[in-house]
């Protein structure tokens, strides 16, 4: 991974009671299959939501450069032209990591109260 500096804004920004259940909806305007990185608190609420849609996996570690690299072969081998996070905040750095390393889209669902910003 190079060393870099890149400020990138949101095209949209969702928040409201209920608003998780247009994730597939989101994937499918901005690619055709997920690698969905998902914190264990949420996978069950959020798997039902794009199964068809998204290869659903968990993060083993921190957002290492280890862990991106596990991640980002992942969504090679499943062809994903999408990256999704949802949970807290390293699942969503590895989401933002691994789309811009893959130049895909990312799709982020912070599941915590932080500072987290889109």
């Amino acid at each position: 991974m190079k060393g870099y500096t890149k400020t990138l804004f949101p095209r949209q920004y969702l928040q409201g009671a209920g608003v998780i259940s247009r994730l597939p909806h989101l994937i499918d305007k901005h690619g055709h299959l997920a690698l969905a990185i998902i914190s264990p608190p949420v996978y069950d609420k959020v798997v039902p939501l794009i199964q068809g849609t998204a290869e659903c996996v968990f993060s083993k570690d921190n957002c290492t450069f280890a862990e991106i690299n596990r991640l980002k072969a992942l969504a090679v081998k499943y062809g994903a032209d999408i990256i999704v996070g949802c949970g807290g905040g390293n699942t969503i750095d590895l989401s933002k990591a691994i789309a811009n390393e893959l130049g895909l889209p990312n799709i982020v669902c912070p599941t915590t109260a932080a500072s987290d910003a889109p």
